[in-house]
């Protein structure tokens, strides 16, 4: 009989969960660092002038983060709310992204750079979308494939 594979005996590869829906756990968890750093690091910003109030970087850092958090537990734990809160999810940061972009941030730098982060954005989400509407994904978070 044939030994199971280190990587089939992983608690990270479930029987049942696709491994693309693990890889996009860990992507989501790092975006979910870089957010937490950003509420971390706001709290003690060196004194230069910024476009925004101080708590800014501070709020939207805690509010990604903890966005962020309950999507990894949801798509890595299998929950049936963890699909639509992970697209609603990142079509609320593209939202605000590009909002934060037009609209606050502003420098030479954003305006030369706006047509590859546009790129960025677009595939990004359709290649979310598009996984988390794989057959399996959605066997995976107990929705029908009909």
């Amino acid at each position: 009989m044939k030994q199971a594979s280190r990587w089939e005996r992983s608690p990270l590869r479930s029987s049942k969960r696709p491994l693309y829906v693990t890889w996009l756990s860990l992507g989501v968890l790092i975006f979910s660092g870089w957010h937490i750093a950003r509420l971390v690091l706001g709290f003690d910003l060196p004194d230069i002038p910024l476009s925004v109030p101080r708590w800014y970087l501070s709020l939207t850092g805690a509010v990604w983060g903890a966005m962020g958090l309950a999507i990894v537990y949801g798509l890595f734990r299998g929950h049936s709310w963890a699909r639509a809160l992970a697209c609603w999810g990142a079509l609320a940061f593209a939202v605000w992204y590009w909002a934060d972009r037009l609209f606050i941030a502003r420098s030479h730098y954003l305006d030369i750079t706006w047509p590859p982060a546009l790129a960025i954005t677009l595939l990004t989400l359709l290649g979310l979308f598009w996984l988390l509407s794989r057959p399996a994904a959605r066997n995976f978070f107990g929705e029908s494939n009909s």
